[in-house]
């Protein structure tokens, strides 16, 4: 990708192209039509074909009926939404397996987790119901901001004329993004598209984790990852970024403390690792980064848990393998799992953990 050269007087027409009918995710438009959707889907979407014109018609007028709009463009646009967004699949055969999720889920911080990680995994900017789409803008984007650091306004003008298909690295190395940033600058053409460059960088301002100044966007540099927790092979960076931002956030809102501390130890060490109760590699997409899954644990105590050397039983007392020094031992069975942190779908997987990576 280094060696393009700049391409004088080209004409940007084609560029990311995205337009809501509804910004507020939070509210009830947005929430009543996705879930009229889903019920559709639910009842009438056949899994290879999707629904029907006929079917697709009738979903148009359920909607028209419950939020009146100025025309039929209006109403199908509030449909679109959500196909371009990723809570649904083309030609609407199935929808995101977190949009049940996201429709129940009644908790501010944690419906934006679950929009950010819909959005992340699956948005694509030229999805409709009659134009199928997998290109997905938005990881390109982050994963651009993960490679480079931060990205300016005028970086993101550049990165929105980039074909995502032409970077098969899934992301633009600083490199490649100062070569495209080079491209736009000599042609006004695309100054004229900073309307949608304004519109696109809030929409990365809703996601958790990007942090957003006036003119610029990175990731949150407030959390902390560890060597450990970023040199995981296979795992994708920032759905585990938004993994630890989820039992942090838990962990503050149970223990009302804004500090940051091992959910077992109780004590603020400046590195905290987001721990698996079942493994990762053992997951199923609903099961990787679901914080249910997850322990907000001490370095040391991610190494015994991690490692098999301890568990927990029902009601979070820690089980001690025989290969565990007595003198350790000794010193984590003087801790427990609170209840209000170990909810039954944690018990669940831990009794994965017990059977399978517990050493008696």
């Amino acid at each position: 990708m280094g060696s393009k050269r700049v391409i004088i007087n080209q004409q940007y027409e084609n560029y990311w192209k995205l337009t809501l009918e509804y910004s507020d995710f939070y509210g009830p438009q947005f929430n009543t039509v996705l879930a009229i959707i889903v019920d559709y889907i639910d009842n009438f979407s056949d899994p290879l074909e999707g629904l029907s014109s006929e079917k697709y018609q009738e979903l148009q007028n359920k909607i028209e009926s419950v939020y009146k709009k100025s025309d039929s463009a209006s109403t199908r646009k509030s449909i679109n939404q959500m196909f371009k967004l990723g809570f649904i699949n083309n030609k609407a055969k199935s929808y995101h397996f977190l949009t049940k999720d996201f429709l129940a889920e009644t908790d501010k911080e944690q419906k934006r987790s679950l929009y950010s990680r819909i959005v992340y995994d699956n948005a694509s900017f030229s999805r409709s119901f009659s134009n199928e789409s997998n290109a997905n803008e938005i990881k390109f984007l982050v994963k651009t901001i993960e490679a480079c650091g931060q990205i300016s306004k005028q970086e993101l003008l550049a990165i929105m004329f980039c074909d995502i298909e032409d970077y098969p690295n899934g992301y633009l190395t600083p490199q490649e993004l100062a070569i495209k940033l080079a491209e736009i600058t000599t042609d006004n053409t695309a100054e004229r598209k900073y309307n949608q460059r304004n519109y696109l960088f809030n929409l990365c301002g809703s996601l958790t984790d990007i942090y957003t100044t006036d003119n610029a966007m990175s990731l949150n540099p407030g959390l902390i990852m560890d060597k450990q927790e970023k040199a995981h092979t296979g795992r994708d960076p920032y759905l585990q970024r938004l993994y630890k931002t989820e039992l942090i956030n838990e962990e503050k809102k149970v223990y009302k403390d804004n500090i940051e501390k091992c959910v077992l130890e109780h004590r603020g060490y400046p590195i905290l690792i987001a721990s698996h109760i079942k493994p990762y590699r053992d997951c199923g997409p609903k099961e990787q980064f679901d914080r249910n899954n997850g322990l907000l644990l001490s370095k040391n105590m991610d190494s015994l848990f991690d490692g098999g050397y301890i568990t927990f039983d029902d009601d979070g007392n820690v089980i001690t393998s025989s290969k565990l020094d007595s003198e350790v031992a000794d010193y984590v069975k003087q801790f427990k799992l609170d209840s209000i942190i170990y909810n039954s779908q944690r018990k669940a997987y831990m009794q994965y953990h017990r059977d399978h990576v517990f050493l008696q």
